[in-house]
């Protein structure tokens, strides 16, 4: 057969096929694709992660026992360094003049604005603070606010402790004087002294 022969025969036969059939569900008609977009996160915002959460203290702190004259220098040595470690990062400074020590709290961090209540970060500090206090219980520990001439934010922090297990009868709260003014010395202090029964 020739090639001019073949090709009426081949489109013949294609015309007689018709269109083929089509057995599968019918494809679903093109859709163009969304734009792209970030997904939606239930996670809270940064701000939010990064605030402190509260911490639970443990309800039974057992004495470090009684304190006599004699050990007041390793009592004293002992409660200074369970301070420096679980105070480490929270920004409260801890100070030894002679036997007693001294914590040192910036108000900024102790308190939200220039009001008297306290931020989270600074409850946790005292909470800690608590803990310790509690278990060295053979101290007098003095608050003392050096802030707008008011013993309110001393009040404050003593409450704080008192609430925290800390007994009243332990804690006195006063204001004192401001060096200069300045924001960077507004601060608590706590005055930690040995209290010895012999």
């Amino acid at each position: 057969m020739n090639k001019m022969a073949a090709i009426p025969i081949v489109l013949l036969v294609a015309a007689c096929a018709g269109p083929q059939a089509y057995y599968g569900p019918a494809p679903e008609p093109y859709r163009a694709n969304p734009p792209r977009t970030a997904p939606r996160s239930s996670a809270p915002s940064l701000r939010q992660s990064e605030q402190p959460t509260l911490r639970r203290l443990p309800g039974n702190v057992p004495s470090a026992g009684p304190l006599k004259t004699a050990m007041i220098g390793s009592y004293m040595d002992n409660q200074e360094r369970d301070f420096r470690a679980h105070l480490r990062g929270t920004g409260v400074s801890v100070v030894r003049p002679g036997d007693e020590l001294v914590l040192r709290l910036p108000d900024a961090m102790l308190f939200e604005g220039h009001g008297d209540r306290l931020t989270v970060a600074g409850r946790n500090a005292l909470a800690t603070i608590a803990v310790i206090a509690r278990h060295y219980d053979h101290t007098a520990i003095a608050v003392t606010a050096y802030t707008d001439g008011s013993d309110t934010e001393a009040r404050t922090v003593a409450s704080a402790l008192t609430a925290d297990g800390v007994s009243a009868r332990r804690i006195t709260s006063r204001s004192g004087t401001v060096v200069n003014g300045g924001a960077k010395t507004r601060r608590i202090e706590i005055r930690i002294s040995p209290q010895a029964t012999g």
